[in-house]
C-alpha cells in the first residue's frame, strides 16, 4: 500500500511539472488530424461549416463538439445539383403559346484546409461546375398536346430553347395577333398657366420691377387643342382556334364651352374670341374667357398687365404700369402716370394724370400720319403747280434766276409759300420712328418717303406716293377705337375712333382722334386734334394761355366760349381768336374764315 501511494503521487508530480498546452485539430489536404492537449490543456472542438456534414462516432453534429480520437470523425460534403425545367404558357390574348426554360448550374464542393487550432469549423468551397442537362423536347410536346393547341408549333425554335442551356422565354406557337385598338386622344398646343415668363428676360440691359409676366391669352382664330378619334382593333385568332375580339378603345371627347369653336369634323379647338384659355369642371371643357378682370388697383404686387382680350380694372392704375390689351378697357378708378393702350375702346371713369392712353393701338399712328398726309397732299400738289408757273415766267423773261436750277426753286417757294410742308415732312419723320419694325409693305413704304425737295419729277412722284399711302391707310382705318374719359390732365390722349371728356375739365392734354372730340367741360390749354369735328364747353383760359384746336379741311371747331390766344387750324388754313367769342363755330371754306352762331 505505501509503495503504490508513492508510485501515484510520483505520476501526479510528474503531471504538474508538465506544461498545459491545449489540443488542436487541422485540415490538411482533405485530411482531419488530431493533436491531444498536454497538461491540463483543453481538448479541441469541431463543428459543421455551409455544405459539410459532420459525423463523430456514427452521430451527426451541428454544434461545438469536443473530440478525442479523430479516427471517430466522417465528413461528407453537400454538392448542388443542376437544374432544368421549363413551364408553358399562353399569352393573355390566347394568340401566342409561349416555352419559358430556365437551366441552372450545379457546384462541386471541396473541403477547405485550415491550420492547427482549438476550434475548428469545416467550411467547404466550390470547385468546380456542373452543367445542366438539356430538355427533353419530347417532354414539351406531350404538354402541348395535352393542352389542345391546333396551330403548327415551331419546332426549330422549340428544339432550339430547350438546348440552348440558357434561360429563354419564346413563342412557338402562333396564333391571328389581333391588331389593338387606338385609343382617341387630346393634344392641347395652348397653355393654360396665368402667367407667361420672357425666357430671355435675365439678358436684358434693364430689368423691369414690375414685369410679372404676360397675362396667359391667345387671339381669335388660335389652334388651342387637336382631337384624334379612336381607331376600332381587328380581331384575331387564338391558339385554339377561336376568334379573339380586340378591346374597345377608350376616347377623350373634347368637350368645348364658351369662346372656343369646334372645325373639321370635331377634330380641332379654335379660340372665337380673344382671351384666355381654360380647361374647366370634371369633363376638362375648354373655354376662352375674353375678359380679365383685375379686382384691384395695378400696382406692384400685379405687374404690367398685357392681355388679348377684354380688361376691366375696378381699381386705379398707378405711376409707371403698363395695360395693354386686344379688346376693350375698362377702368373704374384713376390713371396716374400710366400707359394704356387697347385694341378697341377704353373707358376710363375718373382722372386721367400725365401718361399715355391709346385706343386703337398702333392704329394711332397711322392715324395721325394719314391726318398730316391730308394736309401735306394739297401743299405738294400747290408747290407743283406754283413751280410750273414760275419757271414758265422764267422762261419767258430769261431772267438770270432760272438757271439755279430746279431744286433752288422748288426750295425757295416751299421756304415762302408753302413752308408747312416742312412742318409736315418734320411730323411724318417723327411719325415714322413709331411705327413697329417688321417687313409690312406699308410700313416699309412710309419709312422709304423721301422729304428732300430735288427736282419737279421727285417732288411729283413724292405727292403720288403720299396721295396713294393716304388712300390705302384711310381703309386700313375701318374700324373705330373711342376714349371715354372724366377728367385729363397734362395727358396725351389717342383714339382711332372718337374721344369724350365727360367730366368739367382737360387741362394742357394732348388729344389726337380720328373722328370727333367733344369736351363738355372747359378744355384749358394743349392741342386737339381731330379728323372731322371738334366741340368743347369752353376753349382756352382767361389768361391766355395757348390752346389749338385742328380739324383736317372740311372740319368743323365749335364751343359755348373761345378766349383769346386760341389757334384754329382747318386743313392747313390757320386762324388765331383775339377776344372772347361765344356760341360760335369755324369753318373754313373756299379759301375763307366763317363763323356760324350755334344758339
Amino acid at each position: 500500500m505505501i509503495v503504490e501511494r508513492k508510485l501515484n503521487q510520483n505520476i501526479s508530480n510528474q503531471k504538474k511539472l508538465q506544461p498545459n498546452i491545449d489540443g488542436t485539430v487541422e485540415i490538411s489536404e482533405g485530411v482531419i488530424k488530431l493533436q491531444h492537449p498536454q497538461g491540463n490543456g483543453k481538448w479541441p472542438m469541431i463543428s459543421s461549416g455551409s455544405h459539410v456534414r459532420l459525423f463523430y462516432n456514427k452521430n451527426e453534429i451541428k454544434e461545438p463538439t469536443v473530440i478525442f480520437d479523430s479516427s471517430l470523425l466522417e465528413f461528407s460534403l453537400i454538392d448542388e445539383p443542376p437544374h432544368s425545367s421549363f413551364k408553358i404558357t399562353v399569352s393573355k390574348d390566347k394568340t401566342e403559346v409561349i416555352l419559358i426554360t430556365k437551366f441552372k448550374a450545379g457546384q462541386k464542393y471541396g473541403l477547405v484546409d485550415c491550420e492547427p487550432t482549438q476550434k475548428l469549423v469545416l467550411n467547404a468551397e466550390v470547385v468546380s461546375g456542373i452543367l445542366p442537362e438539356p430538355i427533353n423536347p419530347q417532354e414539351v410536346y406531350q404538354e402541348l398536346q395535352g393542352m389542345g393547341i391546333k396551330v403548327p408549333i415551331l419546332r426549330w425554335r422549340l428544339i432550339k430553347a430547350c438546348k440552348s442551356l440558357k434561360d429563354s422565354e419564346v413563342v412557338i406557337a402562333k396564333g391571328t395577333p389581333i391588331v389593338p385598338p387606338k385609343d382617341g386622344i387630346i393634344e392641347y398646343v395652348c397653355t393654360f398657366q396665368e402667367r407667361l415668363f420672357d425666357e430671355y428676360a435675365d439678358e436684358k440691359d434693364q430689368i423691369d420691377f414690375y414685369d410679372r409676366g404676360i397675362v396667359n391669352s391667345v387671339e381669335a382664330g388660335t389652334v388651342l387643342a387637336y382631337w384624334t378619334p379612336p381607331v376600332p382593333g381587328q380581331a384575331g385568332r387564338t391558339v385554339f382556334g377561336e376568334v379573339a375580339d380586340p378591346p374597345e378603345p377608350e376616347n377623350q371627347a373634347l368637350k368645348v364651352g364658351k369662346g372656343v369653336q369646334l372645325i373639321d369634323e370635331g377634330r380641332i379647338a379654335v379660340a372665337a374670341v380673344d382671351g384666355r384659355p381654360f380647361l374647366r369642371g370634371r369633363d376638362q371643357t375648354l373655354s376662352v374667357i375674353s375678359q380679365l378682370v383685375i379686382r384691384k388697383d395695378v400696382d406692384l404686387s400685379t405687374g404690367h398687365i398685357d392681355f388679348k382680350g377684354d380688361v376691366m380694372i375696378l381699381g386705379d392704375v398707378t405711376e409707371g404700369l403698363n395695360v395693354r390689351a386686344n379688346g376693350n378697357i375698362e377702368i373704374k378708378g384713376n390713371v396716374f402716370h400710366a400707359n394704356i393702350v387697347s385694341g378697341a375702346n377704353i373707358v376710363i371713369h375718373k382722372k386721367v394724370v400725365g401718361g399715355h392712353v391709346q385706343a386703337g393701338g398702333d392704329q394711332t399712328v397711322f392715324m395721325q400720319i394719314n391726318n398730316v398726309l391730308s394736309g401735306l397732299n394739297p401743299l405738294l400738289n400747290k408747290l407743283l403747280r406754283a413751280y410750273i408757273q414760275v419757271s414758265e415766267y422764267m422762261k419767258e423773261s430769261k431772267k438770270e434766276g432760272r438757271t439755279r436750277g430746279e431744286r433752288y426753286l422748288l426750295r425757295k417757294l416751299a421756304e415762302n409759300q408753302f413752308p408747312n410742308i416742312y412742318k409736315n415732312f418734320q411730323a411724318l419723320k417723327e411719325l415714322g420712328t413709331r411705327l413697329p419694325s417688321d417687313e409690312d409693305s406699308l410700313i416699309r413704304r412710309i419709312k422709304e418717303l423721301s422729304f428732300e425737295l430735288q427736282s419737279y419729277n421727285q417732288v411729283s412722284q413724292l405727292y403720288h406716293d403720299c396721295m396713294q399711302l393716304h388712300q390705302e391707310i384711310q381703309n386700313e382705318l375701318q374700324v373705330k377705337a373711342d376714349v371715354l374719359l372724366n377728367y385729363c390732365q397734362n395727358a396725351h390722349i389717342e383714339a382711332t375712333g372718337d374721344i369724350v371728356v365727360s367730366g368739367p375739365l382737360a387741362y394742357n392734354s394732348r388729344l389726337s382722334s380720328g373722328g370727333i372730340i367733344e369736351v363738355n367741360g372747359d378744355c384749358r390749354g394743349g392741342i386737339l386734334s381731330a379728323k372731322n369735328k371738334i366741340t368743347v364747353g369752353v376753349l382756352g383760359t382767361e389768361t391766355g394761355v395757348k390752346t389749338t384746336a385742328r380739324v383736317n379741311e372740311g372740319g368743323t371747331v365749335r364751343a359755348n366760349q373761345f378766349y383769346s390766344n386760341v389757334w384754329i387750324k382747318i386743313g392747313n388754313a390757320k386762324y388765331q381768336v383775339q377776344e372772347p367769342n361765344y356760341k360760335l363755330e369755324f369753318r373754313f371754306d373756299d379759301e375763307e374764315w366763317k363763323k356760324y352762331s350755334i344758339y
